[in-house]
């Protein structure tokens, strides 16, 4: 799982850092936040869940390799419950996140 995340979030939690860094102790810019029920809103909340898959694929392929090359019995049974919650939380994601926003921003209020 770590490697997942690591791999998919790494370089952009990097940047948000060095942003927040910059602005509190180098003077930088402070912090763009995107307005809610924007399109840009929604779409780096795509983008974002988007490497939520990319994380959970590289967790599941890894523990998938563990599991077929050494893990027996119980263990693989663990390493089942990992792969599934996993897939869980990207589910939960997409609904809580992109999905939601797209739900509640103005633009789609006003078509209903």
């Amino acid at each position: 799982m770590y490697r997942g995340v690591s791999v998919a979030f790494g370089p952009a939690i990097v940047r948000w850092a060095d942003v927040r860094f910059a602005h509190r102790f180098a003077g930088g810019p402070a912090p763009v936040k995107l307005a809610k029920g924007t399109p840009e809103k929604v779409a780096a909340l795509w983008k974002e869940w988007n490497r939520a898959v990319l994380a959970a694929a590289i967790a599941s392929v890894a523990l998938g390799s563990i599991i077929v090359t050494v893990a027996e019995g119980e263990q693989a049974t663990s390493l089942w419950w990992w792969v599934g919650r996993s897939w869980t939380v990207v589910g939960l994601w997409l609904v809580f996140g992109p999905l939601w926003e797209e739900m509640s921003s103005p633009r789609t209020a006003k078509q209903s």
